[in-house]
C-alpha cells in the first residue's frame, strides 16, 4: 500500500487582507473546468445557459472578447475585485448617462481587429525574396480601398472613442469614486501613461490631412495642400517639369511649322514627341527614333 498524506495549502489559514500580496493576478481555469462549468459554452456546444450568455450585455465586439476572457481566467485579486465591483456599482447609478455612452458604444466598429490589420500592413517582411514581397495583385485597387475603408474605420471608431470620454469628462464625481474608472475613461495630461490618451490632435490632424470621401472611392490617399512639406515641393517640380516641357513642345512646333506635334506616353517611355511624317523631312541629327506608328513618328 501507498502512503498518503493530506494536502494542507500554504494560504489555508493566511487572513484575507494577506492574500491580496499574492502575485497571481488571475484563476487559471482548464478545458475541462471551462466546459464543466458551462463558462463558455453549454454542454451541448452552444451557447445558450453558458455564463457568457448569461452576462454579456456588450455593445462591441471587442468588449465580447474581452468579456470571454475574463470569464475564463477570473481576478483572484481582492484589491482589484473590490475595485471591478465599486466601478460598476457607479455606473450603475448613472443610468442616463449609461444609456447614451451604449447608445455610441453601438456605432464603434471592431478596433482591436483594425487595429491588427493596420499594424500588419506597416511590418512588411525585409527580405525582397518574401513571397509576400513578390505577389502580384491583380486588384491592386480593390485591395487598396479595402485597407483605406479598415483605416477610415478605424478613424471614425476613434472619434466617437474620444466623445464617449469627453461625455463622462462632464461627471467629475464619478472620477472621484473610482480610481478606476478615473484611470480608463478619464483624460489626464499630468499622467498621461495612466489615463485615457489624449486623441484630440491626432484626429484633427487625420481629419484635414486629406479627402476621406476621395480615398474611400479611389482607394488613394493624396495629402492636403501644407499637409507634408515634401510631397508639396514634389508636386511643385512637377508644375515646372510639365511648364518647361510644354514651351519646348510649342517651340518645336514653331520650328517644325506643324502644329499637330504631341507628347505620347510608349511603355515606360513618356513624354515622347508624336511628330507627322510629313514633318520629319525638316528633322536633324539632334533627334532620335523611338518608335513608329502609321503616319507617325516617334
Amino acid at each position: 500500500m501507498r502512503k498518503f498524506s493530506i494536502f494542507h495549502p500554504s494560504d489555508e489559514n493566511v487572513e484575507l487582507k494577506e492574500r491580496t500580496t499574492v502575485k497571481q493576478q488571475n484563476m487559471v481555469l482548464d478545458a475541462t473546468t471551462l466546459y464543466n462549468l458551462e463558462i463558455l459554452s453549454n454542454s451541448r456546444g452552444g451557447k445558450e445557459g453558458s455564463l457568457l450568455y448569461t452576462c454579456d450585455r456588450c455593445s462591441t465586439h471587442f468588449g465580447k472578447r474581452l468579456l470571454a476572457r475574463w470569464l475564463s481566467a477570473p481576478l483572484c485579486n481582492v484589491y482589484e475585485i473590490n475595485e471591478r465591483s465599486n466601478a460598476i456599482e457607479i455606473l450603475r447609478d448613472q443610468t442616463e448617462l449609461c444609456t447614451k455612452i451604449r447608445e455610441k458604444l453601438k456605432t464603434i466598429p471592431d478596433l482591436e481587429r483594425l487595429f491588427c490589420r493596420i499594424h500588419s500592413l506597416g511590418h512588411r517582411p525585409l527580405d525582397p525574396d518574401h513571397p509576400e514581397n513578390r505577389a502580384i495583385l491583380y486588384e491592386d485597387i480593390t485591395y487598396s480601398k479595402r485597407k483605406i475603408q479598415d483605416f477610415l474605420a478605424a478613424l471614425s471608431g476613434l472619434k466617437v472613442a474620444n466623445e464617449i470620454v469627453q461625455i463622462f469628462s462632464k461627471s467629475t464625481d464619478i472620477a472621484a469614486s473610482s480610481n478606476l474608472l478615473k484611470t480608463i475613461i478619464y483624460q489626464n495630461a499630468d499622467e498621461p501613461n495612466q489615463s485615457f490618451p489624449c486623441l484630440d490632435e491626432i484626429l484633427e490632424y487625420y481629419t484635414n490631412a486629406f479627402s476621406h470621401s476621395q480615398a474611400r472611392n479611389e482607394g488613394k490617399i493624396i495629402p492636403s495642400a501644407g499637409v507634408c512639406k515634401q510631397y508639396d515641393q514634389a508636386l511643385q517640380d512637377i508644375r515646372e517639369n510639365e511648364k518647361a516641357l510644354n514651351e519646348y513642345l510649342t517651340k518645336q512646333k514653331k520650328i517644325l511649322k506643324n502644329h499637330d506635334i504631341k507628347y505620347v506616353h510608349v511603355q515606360k517611355t513618356r513624354y515622347a514627341m508624336e511628330i507627322p511624317e510629313g514633318a520629319c523631312r525638316n528633322l536633324d541629327d539632334d533627334y532620335e527614333l523611338m518608335s513608329s506608328r502609321k503616319g507617325f513618328k516617334r
